[in-house]
């Protein structure tokens, strides 16, 4: 009977429980399980509480139990996922790091939740101002042309006056100059998706139109998607990519998300409310109220504040950008090219700065069309990545070749938001990682440097780089000063010093901090990036990063290159003797900035054939 019982609690589990995420808390150098495990949001009745490991049912069985200690033991990577001896999945995660760009993204974030609640907060009162009349007055002939619904009440009116009368229009001017940037290429998806284009007013509304907006609940990208409905309408989010912030990708998740919710309301107000709030708050709150008018719902208060203000937000920035002489905006003022892009299929790593190369345009107009991209590199499978119009299919030719005849793979060293150039934000240089290039077959230089950057200072040598030899390039990026990080409660100066490989007083110093008793929980400091930006494992610590080619001397076809391998203790003086080649050609064929060698690594010698 005993047994039966088990069974039937394995079974309920496997049938309804997809997955327990473990949310354990790692410390770098001890690799210590600090956080309890973090229960599925399928719920089993009664069987949560706050703090513990397992539902009371589970507990009840002691096969069901979890050894905490078995966890500590069978983990090994920094994210990795086993089976306990009593059948559940474990899932280990590492904490993330903000990005270095957080900062810049909150600051920008504080621009639309701060007009949202400046609406909200006057809801709150008991009558709401009536004083705006003046907006209808300058539209007897009407709006202009939509194909929304678009209408002028009280709660429009004041988000028009917020706009256009107050210190927010600057920050519309802002979103005005994004949209003549982006409008275009979301209109054109709208339509083909058989929707209403000026639904584009709903991506204005919720990010400005910010590929790199991030909300405080975590929603990304300029259609502000939270990771679970991303997911639910097929888009990609893991340690490579993030396709929430993908203006073509995210524009057709919305797309069908608003589309769904359509047919589930009939009613497009209904519909922006629920794409903000949820279906299953929506439909509460027409069940409550009994009316299916979003105005009623409103007035009764029977939706979140922060929704309510929705809808009229939609509106009155339509009616606004439709009509930007009405409000004193020249559109000259503001008027950006419109971007155009045409999509590449990329099935191995390949950094931003060789793609720039490759279609013959710069890199930042490569890094600011794939804001999906969180390292500057594309991911280990295949993917679409965006490209000037006009330079995909020459693209595309290229890439398959590459394809043919490289074996790549990209050695990541950090995960920090960066910048392809130097900038007053992006200041400082790092090396993101390597990227590892291995030759399928013999090729020459002329092909390889068609694609790689690996002879800036060669221009007029001839090699050739042998089968199966590996070429390494790194990548280098800029990156702020500093990342920044909210004190969460029991951290202290000393585990955070720890966690990010950083020195308590240079914590201290760049916070302004009196001691190390200053921080509290809550609080967001500043982390140094000079550390943060080179920890990487020990393996890789004792190896250093070096651009290496595989290359022929100029001059004589009959030159060729000699592969060494250090060995402990040899120094460039002894092998420069033993090969007889001058020192300094040695570092030069290598791109080697000092003589300092280490054991195991693979240098080239450039000799005459015998």
């Amino acid at each position: 009977m005993e047994d039966f019982k088990i069974l039937i609690v394995k079974t309920v589990v496997k049938t309804f429980v997809i997955n327990f995420f473990l949310v354990l808390l790692l410390s770098c150098s001890s690799k210590r399980v600090e956080n309890s495990i973090v229960q599925s949001s399928i719920q089993i009745q009664n069987s949560s509480q706050k703090g513990s490991l397992l539902s009371k049912d589970v507990k009840n069985s002691s096969k069901a139990k979890i050894d905490v200690y078995e966890i500590e033991n069978r983990y090994h990577d920094k994210t990795t996922s086993f089976s306990l001896r009593n059948g559940w999945q474990v899932e280990i995660f590492e904490p993330q790091i903000l990005d270095s760009y957080t900062f810049e993204e909150q600051e920008e974030d504080k621009e639309i939740y701060e007009i949202d609640k400046v609406f909200s907060d006057i809801l709150t009162q008991d009558n709401f101002p009536d004083l705006l009349t003046k907006f209808r007055d300058w539209f007897v002939d009407g709006y202009g042309r939509y194909n929304i619904p678009v209408e002028i009440n009280q709660y429009v009116e004041y988000y028009i006056y917020l706009f256009t009368e107050t210190k927010f229009r600057q920050h519309y001017e802002k979103w005005l100059s994004r949209y003549f940037l982006y409008s275009g290429i979301i209109r054109k998806i709208l339509v083909s998706y058989g929707m209403p284009d000026d639904l584009v007013f709903v991506a204005m509304a919720e990010s400005g139109f910010s590929n790199r907006a991030v909300s405080p609940m975590g929603a990304v990208g300029p259609w502000q998607f939270i990771y679970g409905t991303g997911v639910r309408y097929g888009l990609r989010i893991d340690e490579w990519i993030d396709e929430r912030r993908d203006i073509i990708l995210s524009t057709i998740a919305a797309i069908n998300y608003l589309k769904d919710l359509y047919d589930m309301f009939g009613d497009w107000y209904l519909a922006w409310a629920a794409y903000n709030a949820g279906e299953r708050r929506i439909e509460k709150a027409i069940k409550r109220v009994r009316s299916k008018n979003f105005w009623d719902l409103l007035k009764k208060r029977a939706i979140p504040r922060e929704t309510a203000g929705y809808v009229p937000k939609i509106i009155a920035l339509s009616i606004i950008t439709k009509n930007l002489e009405k409000f004193g905006f020249k559109k000259e003022d503001y008027y950006q090219t419109p971007i155009e892009m045409e999509q590449v299929v990329v099935p191995f790593q390949i950094d931003i700065f060789s793609i720039a190369r490759l279609c013959n345009c710069s890199v930042e107009d490569v890094y600011n069309m794939n804001p999906h991209l969180k390292h500057p590199v594309t991911p280990p499978y295949e993917t679409r990545l965006n490209v000037p119009k006009g330079s995909a299919k020459s693209l595309q030719e290229k890439i398959n070749f590459i394809s043919e005849n490289f074996i790549t793979e990209y050695n990541k060293y950090y995960n920090l938001g960066f910048y392809p150039v130097a900038n007053e934000v992006f200041s400082k240089k790092v090396i993101a990682g390597v990227l590892h290039i291995k030759t399928k077959k013999e090729i020459h230089n002329t092909l390889l440097d068609d694609f790689f950057d690996v002879s800036d200072e060669f221009d007029d040598s001839e090699f050739i780089a042998p089968a199966d030899e590996t070429i390494k390039i790194p990548i280098e990026v800029y990156v702020r000063e500093f990342i920044t990080y909210r004190i969460k409660k029991k951290d202290s100066i000393f585990k955070i010093s720890s966690r990010f490989g950083v020195k308590v007083q240079d914590i201290l110093k760049m916070n302004n901090l009196a001691s190390i008793k200053s921080i509290k929980p809550g609080m967001v400091i500043k982390i140094p990036t000079s550390s943060v930006a080179y920890r990487r494992d020990d393996t890789k610590r004792n190896n250093p990063v070096q651009k290496v080619s595989t290359r022929r001397t100029p001059g004589s076809k009959n030159n060729s290159m000699v592969v060494h391998v250090v060995k402990r203790g040899e120094t460039l003086s002894h092998i420069s003797k033993k090969y007889g080649v001058d020192e300094q050609r040695i570092k030069k064929v290598n791109r080697m900035k000092s003589s300092k060698l280490y054991q195991g690594q693979k240098i080239y010698i450039p000799v005459r054939a015998l």
